[in-house]
């Protein structure tokens, strides 16, 4: 049987690397989690909220990777400029996206009443945070 060669490793390292730390956003059970000390009802919210907001990060982050390949794949014989103009659009998008989320993030503690008990305003608003 013939060795693998240092490339084939760093390449299968890299992808359980990848499936590892994008396995555990989308089951929700993540390593070395901190107690918390919210009331059940508020933390359950939390959960939810968290467990919806880490998955859509991930399908972000995996359709950027996507898109950015399928660029490199097929504007290799093309002009670079086309090329830049490509992961250019792709950026704004990703920044559009990551907008999204966040206005999405508010809604989502509003409809859900993740409220702070004691400044009345929403946990995970940008003025909080």
């Amino acid at each position: 049987m013939k060795a693998m060669s240092r490339n084939n490793a760093i390449a299968a390292i890299f992808i359980i690397f990848f499936l590892f730390a994008f396995l555990q956003p989308l089951t929700g059970k993540y390593l070395g989690k901190a107690e918390s000390i919210l009331p059940l009802e508020l933390e359950t919210k939390r959960i939810l909220i968290a467990t919806r907001h880490n998955q859509i990060v991930v399908l972000m982050l995996l359709s950027l990777f996507a898109a950015l390949f399928s660029i490199v794949a097929l504007m290799c014989g093309s002009p670079r400029m086309w090329a830049f103009f490509a992961i250019a659009v792709v950026g704004l998008a990703e920044l559009s996206a990551i907008r999204r989320l966040f206005k999405y993030d508010e809604q989502l503690c509003e409809r859900l009443g993740f409220i702070c008990p004691i400044v009345t305003s929403l946990f995970m608003s940008p003025e909080v945070l």
